[in-house]
């Protein structure tokens, strides 16, 4: 079983993998990535785009600038530092960055999947009622099939998904998202020196790189840029205002009651906005086209936003709306700057969801250290990366504080991982532990060969195995008889002792090959402890009768043998033996039925534990399992 499985493996959880190294005693990980390889914004790594944040926010540094899986130490290994340093530059291109990602994605190969599609996460409930694992689905796209992870953890970290306005904007090759920008717009479009007319939604930096793009690909391209404000509103990165990416701010923000009013006062430094130097670059592209003697090509729609778009033989027409009203435009293609939105993916957690709990506004409550709180039945731990934004402060979905979080994550799996010191241990187990009396009783009928020990005053311990026989009748929770050889050593401390009797019903070795998830070797059982007071009988016709009462319920087909109480052998076989009564005081019962196991592993257990029972005792099994 793994300690942590992670889904998704683009930057929040490629520092998680760092971070993990960095702990004593890691857990058991696994990533697992729908990519073929790492990719990180790749619609929008377009020539010369640099990094909006210093090198020195890397995946480790302002955690632990002695990491070796720090932007420095990727440019040494790279043998680029001198020259990156002859720079003087503190914001690599975004090209440069994603290499960096990948360079120390590299490091965890041995614990990645890629090529995995995660289908679903589905507690593991035992018979008590509690999950204290996951089971994950996956289909591996090399092959369709589909394989499955049993993990205590799981930290989701699905990026963004893109806001595609459903219902305005078609489904059509013209119109493209910027996540997938790159990809398609050249294939699309690919005479750049054709006369195209395009339209580009939002206003934020995704948008204006677009526009600037656009235009410097396609001399003689027109764009009308689709902005929700007056005009392109620049980021505010004054030293002040980006103290609210400080790892501090976290705390400042979880505890604050005003998080809404703060996450709308520190918008300025993320959304919706574009660097000053950009929007300057715009501009001064503009001026150009009328030093020309040009139509600016670049026409804002200030306060607008897109009302629909159909997609036709001669262009994609657009209605937008705006101060004035509404106005139509026929444009080659649609580009949607709109940004991306972030959730728990309600196919994949549909198993999950339902114990999750939430607040009055209707978001997952999350805790400091970015676990989903839950319902006491799930024990089980689930991590969110970069969808705690209302409850953690507007860093949340970005890089700067993934050295911090992904630590935070580290240490809560590390120590929900540690087997916990001998005398805070349970055992045995609550789960393995059956209380059901009509379960218990029918072991002890059912398989009646037990183990009988005993101790003698010098702390000598004896044990003999021996049928004992129950009369439910009888006691509070009835008598077992059951008799020994005279010579037998424990015969002399036996009358008037406390005893243990110990039935083994059906066991079984479960190779890890029964199972559908990854487990180590294990060894099911069913077995009841009964303890009690002995009483040796001294009456004759006792000891003769609890014999025959072996042999009726050891055979009980209609021609058994049964026992004549007045055969002549008896009388010599009698005094040969002790005969004795076990008043039962408590009964315990030890079934390992693979329950901290997910369901489909339970059946599988269940099946070769019948193998072994034997035929009679099929339906036993299948009934303890079901409990």
């Amino acid at each position: 079983m793994l300690d942590l499985l992670g889904i998704g493996f683009g930057p929040s959880n490629v520092a998680l993998a760092a971070a993990m190294t960095e702990t004593e005693n890691p857990p058991r990980a696994l990533f697992l990535e729908a990519r073929e390889r790492l990719a990180w914004h790749p619609g929008m790594l377009l020539d010369g785009a640099r990094m909006q944040i210093s090198f020195l926010k890397d995946l480790v540094t302002l955690r632990n600038p002695e990491s070796p899986y720090s932007f420095l130490a990727y440019l040494k290994a790279k043998d680029r530092l001198e020259e990156f340093a002859n720079l003087r530059e503190f914001y690599p291109s975004r090209i440069e960055f994603q290499d960096y990602l990948r360079w120390v994605a590299g490091h965890f190969e041995h614990q990645t999947v890629f090529g995995a599609r995660v289908a679903s996460v589905s507690p593991d409930f035992g018979i008590d009622g509690m999950a204290r694992s996951f089971t994950v689905s996956a289909e591996l796209a090399h092959s369709g099939e589909y394989v499955t992870y049993q993990t205590r953890n799981v930290v989701y970290a699905p990026g963004g998904t893109p806001n595609r306005i459903e219902g305005v904007v078609p489904r059509d090759e013209r119109v493209i998202h910027t996540a997938e920008f790159l990809e398609r717009f050249p294939e699309s479009f690919p005479d750049r020196s054709a006369d195209l007319s395009f339209a580009v939604v939002g206003g934020g930096q995704s948008a204006a790189e677009i526009i600037e793009y656009i235009l410097a690909k396609y001399p003689l391209s027109r764009i009308h840029a689709i902005l929700p404000g007056y005009s392109f509103r620049p980021a505010d990165d004054s030293p002040y205002s980006n103290e609210v990416f400080f790892s501090a701010e976290v705390d400042d923000h979880f505890t604050a009651h005003d998080r809404a009013a703060r996450l709308a006062g520190a918008r300025s430094t993320n959304y919706g906005v574009v660097d000053l130097d950009l929007i300057e670059d715009l501009y001064r592209m503009g001026y150009e086209d009328r030093v020309r003697g040009n139509v600016p090509r670049l026409t804002l729609c200030r306060s607008s936003r897109l009302l629909s778009a159909d997609a036709g033989s001669t262009g994609i027409d657009v209605t937008v709306g705006g101060p004035e009203g509404s106005r139509s435009l026929n444009l080659d293609g649609l580009v949607l700057a709109t940004g991306y939105h972030r959730e728990l993916d309600p196919e994949m957690f549909r198993d999950v969801i339902p114990h999750l709990r939430r607040n009055g506004s209707g978001d997952f409550l999350v805790s400091r250290a970015y676990r989903a709180d839950s319902a006491p039945e799930l024990t089980a731990g689930i991590y969110f990366q970069g969808l705690a934004e209302s409850s953690h402060g507007i860093g949340d979905t970005l890089l700067s504080l993934l050295p911090f979080r992904s630590a935070e994550i580290a240490e809560e799996v590390r120590k929900s991982s540690e087997v916990p010191p001998a005398d805070e241990m349970e055992y045995p187990p609550a789960r393995h532990v059956e209380t059901d009396n009509v379960a218990l009783l029918e072991t002890v009928e059912r398989f009646p060969l037990a183990t009988l020990i005993s101790s003698d005053e010098d702390s000598e311990v004896f044990a003999t195995h021996l049928p004992l026989i129950l009369d439910r009748e009888r006691g509070e929770q009835g008598v077992l008889f059951g008799h020994l050889d005279v010579g037998n050593p424990q015969v002399p401390n036996l009358n008037g002792r406390r005893v243990l009797a110990v039935f083994h019903g059906p066991n079984s070795y479960i190779s890890p090959r029964t199972y559908t998830t990854d487990q180590l070797p294990t060894w099911n059982y069913v077995a009841v402890h009964v303890r009690g007071h002995v009483r040796v009988l001294e009456n004759q016709d006792q000891v003769v009768s609890g014999l025959a009462g072996i042999s009726e319920t050891a055979d009980r087909s209609e021609d058994a043998y049964r026992l004549d109480k007045n055969d002549s052998r008896i009388e010599k076989l009698i005094g040969g033996i002790v005969g004795f009564e076990l008043d039962i005081e408590s009964l315990t019962g030890r079934f390992k039925l693979s329950q901290d196991r997910s369901d489909e592993d339970r059946k599988r257990a269940m099946a070769v534990l019948r193998e072994s029972a034997g035929d009679e005792h099929h339906d036993f099994v299948a009934r303890i399992h079901q409990q």
